[in-house]
């Protein structure tokens, strides 16, 4: 008798444990699909972007959510703006009264901060962009056709494929070439028939990135180069840079990092050829 009361009183407790682990399963899910359902309407509908709520509460009555206008004010996309459409022409719209076209005031609602972000947002969509919408894998279409502008017309010719997709910045030499810098990778030079140096020694280290809603956020990466004016003379490259410090180890998590400007000379620039070593001294 004693055994099979053991027996029984155990299986009770197996069962006991076993509907407890399934309440909790169970739990896990519907707040984890939960936090899905939520961050996907957050993502779907606002695009992460702060400004489509704001935009809500303060312009969509008259202008409309999708600021297709309604009977109270007009369209903000798909037509000219008469007081125009350039983020300092729409921040003065925002900030100001403009009684003849039924416009509040919002300086005294919003900050200068938040006038802006609402300007850059109403830009942005009449240009048919979204915050998120930044294509960073779009291929690149190289215009076969002469390109006209204000100044003048120009032709556009690929001069070098297969560079990091990070490349941030490009700095023009005499002789025809380019210094240039790849994020992730460092500083070189392509010369003006497309070949690419060996990485240019004694720059600051590179770190590396990880992707946020398809924007890259990182530490140490290179930025800006640029010669000083009398570069001919002195030879001066000035190198903006996001330096990884100490803490930071390459590590893209790390919060220590700066984004110092550094100048430096390049030995060897005028007479070494393309694949020789170049190294920056300070």
């Amino acid at each position: 008798m004693y055994p099979t009361r053991f027996v029984t009183a155990l299986m009770r407790c197996v069962e006991v444990y076993v509907s407890w682990w399934k309440i909790l399963l169970i739990a896990a899910v519907a707040v984890g699909l939960g936090g899905a359902g939520i961050a996907w309407y957050f993502i779907s509908y606002t695009g992460a972007d702060i400004y489509v709520p704001m935009f809500a509460d303060h312009c969509a009555d008259c202008h409309g959510r999708d600021l297709d206008g309604t009977d109270a004010g007009v369209a903000l996309v798909g037509r000219s703006l008469s007081r125009g459409d350039s983020v300092m022409a729409l921040q003065d719209s925002i900030r100001n009264a403009h009684p003849e076209l039924g416009q509040p005031a919002f300086a005294n609602q919003l900050t200068d901060l938040e006038i802006k972000g609402l300007s850059i947002y109403v830009a942005e969509r009449r240009l048919g962009q979204r915050f998120l919408e930044f294509q960073f894998d779009r291929d690149v279409v190289v215009p076969a056709t002469v390109q006209n502008s204000e100044e003048h017309d120009f032709r556009v010719e690929t001069v070098i494929s297969g560079l990091d997709p990070l490349i941030f910045s490009i700095e023009p030499l005499a002789d025809g070439s380019f210094l240039v810098t790849e994020k992730e990778r460092g500083l070189s030079i392509v010369s003006a028939d497309g070949r690419q140096s060996d990485l240019i020694e004694g720059t600051p280290a590179t770190g590396s990135s990880m992707d946020v809603f398809g924007i890259q956020y990182g530490s140490g990466w290179h930025l800006d180069v640029a010669l000083h004016p009398d570069y001919a003379n002195n030879g001066w490259v000035y190198l903006q840079y996001t330096d990884c410090l100490e803490a930071c180890d390459g590590d893209v998590s790390a919060a220590t990092s700066c984004s110092p400007v550094s100048r430096a000379t390049e030995s060897g620039a005028a007479s070494a050829p393309l694949g020789a070593s170049r190294t920056m001294r300070p």
